[in-house]
């Protein structure tokens, strides 16, 4: 099952997505997120979350080929789009 969600940078460009978040028993254990993002600037791309709780979650991902950082916490956060 996928979640959406929305994002906007300081530019004010909106970027949506879906993610899939895989379940883990403790805090301890490494989590996966992947998810999909279209900006209404017609960027799209696809990104990967995979880090324990402890440490952060933080991953990568390509927005029209460029990197993109994800944040994800009780705030999602996506940087340098």
């Amino acid at each position: 099952m996928y979640s959406n969600f929305q994002v906007t940078n300081a530019d004010g460009v909106v970027c949506t997505g879906k993610y899939k978040a895989h379940v883990v028993a403790t805090a301890q254990d490494t989590a996966a997120i992947s998810g999909t993002l279209v900006c209404a600037d017609g960027r799209k791309g696809t990104w990967v979350v995979a880090d324990s709780e402890v440490s952060g979650r933080q991953g990568v991902g390509k927005l029209d080929g460029k990197k993109v950082v994800i944040m994800c916490g009780s705030m999602v956060r996506v940087s340098n789009f």
